[in-house]
């Protein structure tokens, strides 16, 4: 199952990461009846398929790309296709 955080850029994440007004969070948790702690946060994120239940959080918070450029997708492709014994 596909998540939906491929939407999101790495500022999206730095902002989220920054971001110390946890007020809204744990009202909206509260509200879901989830747990008020990261791991109530992550279940919601998993029910609402932002996230699967297996996401790599540490790849997130890192910054680093988490698709391809357009570039690499078409080396990639041509790398494929091309045929070397």
């Amino acid at each position: 199952e596909a998540s939906h955080h491929e939407k999101w850029d790495r500022n999206d994440v730095r902002r989220l990461k920054h971001d110390m007004d946890f007020t809204a969070a744990t009202q909206l948790l509260a509200e879901v009846k989830k747990k008020r702690t990261p791991q109530g946060a992550f279940d919601l994120l998993v029910m609402l398929g932002v996230f699967g239940p297996h996401e790599e959080l540490a790849l997130l918070r890192s910054g680093f790309p988490t698709r391809f450029t357009d570039e690499e997708e078409a080396a990639a492709k041509e790398a494929a296709q091309s045929t070397r014994d």
